[in-house]
């Protein structure tokens, strides 16, 4: 197969922020690991990344500055955002991409609406918008929203009827380090005290928000106990004076920019201050309690939303006044260790890191396969076995507590007589098979999908593939136990051509022979 060809479009600036370009550049990361050819468009805006989009190995157009000269459309909304008009970015796009071969076009740009995918829809093969507004209609073939409280309808007449619609935080763009750190993660966060807290405003911090929450901060009678780590982008501001506040603080304060492992300082941090916008989803992927600050009018539904759920907090905007009070109350009621966990699961809920990896699956299909289960799938093992109430299927229907699991699956790794796959589609893990040896070339076959993807034919694909890791443990008999009522499972096993041979405490009892390899 030729090699997939994804070209993004998206903007940095000391307006718009650096959230657009960071998170095209996770999805463009994990789109190379499956063998894509990824190329960036983006304008040279006061602030842009187009260094740092080259620094990750990518090529980068980057588009001619604004001279100032041009009356900028007042539609859509953000149209002013791209410096130019929208026919002038077209136009300049549409020329670099003529007569190359572009499976996709990611755009990710709330200055640009269906006018300007109009434009650039004979250079490409298909068009995919990332939103967050449902505010301007577009030309598009797949459209991905991953705020929390949106829903499909909220596009109704805004895409055409043939767009694939990918909603909610199931599919929030996050970088390997928050999926993989996240089982470990959330084991920890059951008897965390208030401690460490992580201040993330964004990447630049126009208004310096972080300046009045280091103030606030100092204010708490408990401050002093506490260990602040601030995160900003190399190019905030006002840089300069936080590193100066901070030596004056009654607390420990670091300043730190633009750093590379947010994940294992969202893992260490015991609550977040923050801005909402791509980094909510990370917080939530890790369990990170979170009070939040929205620094856009765009933010606030989805803070509404989240504030909701009790995931996290909602203080106001930046630029208001009064938020401080509502922090030093918020951070009272979460010196309860208890109020704080049950903010984290609930977090933890919303949002569980593989969102890239799903839309990977989208723009460039890959096949099914098993690879050895690990450490940092026991969070999902978890979730799968009570994913729409599949334990009612298991002998024992009680549902453990995490931190049990937890205990259960690293000895269950360790074991000698118990084997763990995962089943993947490209890099989406959605369910796992498991070998218990009861014999010497005998085993007893659990499996376990993901709840979105039952229904869909995996289970028997999982079936089918781990007759090549018995075949290699040397096992000739598979056998499994079956709830008369798990009908899903009944008919998987039976097409991969597991029969009946009787019955044991209720369950139906299924064997098929192996092959060994010789």
């Amino acid at each position: 197969m030729a090699q997939p060809q994804i070209v993004f479009r998206a903007d940095a600036s000391l307006q718009i922020g650096t959230g657009h370009v960071v998170r095209c550049l996770t999805l463009a990361k994990a789109l190379r690991a499956s063998g894509a050819e990824c190329t960036f468009l983006t304008r040279a805006l006061d602030g842009h990344l187009a260094d740092r989009i080259k620094a990750e190995g990518f090529a980068c157009d980057l588009l001619p500055a604004p001279d100032g000269t041009a009356e900028l459309p007042t539609d859509p909304p953000h149209a002013f955002w791209a410096g130019v008009p929208w026919q002038t970015d077209a136009a300049e796009c549409a020329a670099i991409l003529q007569g190359r071969s572009v499976d996709w076009l990611v755009m990710d740009h709330y200055a640009f609406d269906h006018r300007w995918q109009s434009v650039l829809r004979p250079c490409v093969s298909q068009i995919m918008v990332w939103d967050d507004l449902a505010d301007r209609k577009h030309d598009c073939d797949l459209l991905l929203d991953q705020n929390l409280g949106t829903s499909a309808q909220d596009y109704d007449g805004l895409v055409p009827d043939t767009a694939h619609l990918l909603i909610g935080p199931k599919y929030a763009q996050l970088r390997g380090e928050f999926a993989s750190q996240r089982a470990e993660a959330l084991v920890s966060r059951s008897n965390r005290r208030l401690q460490k807290i992580l201040i993330a405003m964004g990447g630049v911090d126009q208004h310096d928000a972080t300046g009045r929450l280091l103030d606030a901060l100092a204010l708490w009678p408990q401050a002093p106990s506490l260990d602040v780590s601030v995160v900003l982008g190399g190019k905030a501001p006002h840089l300069p004076s936080l590193r100066a506040k901070s030596a004056e603080l009654p607390f420990r304060c670091e300043i730190a920019t633009d750093v590379t492992d947010m994940g294992h300082r969202m893992a260490e941090a015991d609550l977040a201050i923050g801005a909402v916008g791509g980094t909510t989803w990370e917080r939530c992927a890790l369990g990170l309690p979170t009070l939040m600050l929205t620094i856009a009018a765009n933010q606030i539904p989805a803070a509404t939303a989240l504030h909701q759920t009790g995931a996290a907090r909602l203080l106001g905007d930046e630029t208001s006044d009064g938020w401080e009070e509502q922090l030093l109350q918020a951070l009272n009621d979460l010196s309860d260790p208890i109020r704080l966990a049950e903010m984290s699961e609930i977090a933890a809920a919303i949002c569980d890191g593989d969102g890239t990896a799903r839309l990977q699956r989208e723009l460039v299909p890959t096949p099914v396969r098993l690879r050895p289960a690990q450490i940092t799938d026991a969070r999902r093992v978890w979730e799968w076995r009570l994913e729409g109430g599949a334990s009612r299927y298991y002998r024992s229907q009680t549902e453990p507590a995490y931190s049990d699991h937890w205990g259960w699956y690293n000895a269950a790794l360790r074991s000698q007589i118990r084997r763990f796959w995962v089943i993947e589609e490209g890099a989406l893990p959605l369910g796992y098979v498991r070998l218990d040896l009861t014999a010497p070339e005998e085993a007893l076959i659990s499996l376990c999908l993901a709840y979105d993807a039952r229904g869909r034919g995996i289970g028997q694909i999982g079936l089918s593939l781990i007759e090549d890791m018995a075949a290699e443990l040397g096992i000739t008999r598979l056998e499994a136990e079956i709830h008369p009522e798990n009908l899903p499972s009944l008919r998987a096993f039976q097409k991969a051509g597991y029969k009946p041979v009787g019955e044991n405490d209720g369950f139906g009892v299924f064997e098929r022979n192996v092959q060994v390899k010789t």
